[in-house]
């Protein structure tokens, strides 16, 4: 992942703001990050959804390491999802 910013980031206005985010980073030995994961669904919400998978990645992960989940449920159906995201409607 370093990497990949690394390539997009020098040279432009976000090239400060990497250095110092890859030694803070690298200063904590790997473990200074957040993960984002985002699950979408079709169906009606349920916590139960995010649960298991938070109680799981909160047994792995330990500070400074930082998890953020989120569910989001769209109202239709899956199928439906590539034509919205081509920019039509339903």
């Amino acid at each position: 992942m370093l990497t990949w910013l690394h390539a997009r980031c020098k040279g432009t206005d976000y090239w400060p703001l990497y250095q110092e985010a890859a030694r803070h980073y690298l200063e904590s030995g790997g473990k200074a990050l957040v993960l984002y994961g985002m699950l979408m669904r079709d169906t009606s919400p349920a916590q139960a959804d995010l649960a298991m998978r938070a109680r799981k990645l909160s047994e792995a992960i330990f500070p400074p390491t930082r998890v953020s989940l989120q569910a989001w449920y769209l109202p239709l159906p899956i199928r439906e999802w590539p034509l919205l995201v081509r920019g039509g409607t339903p």
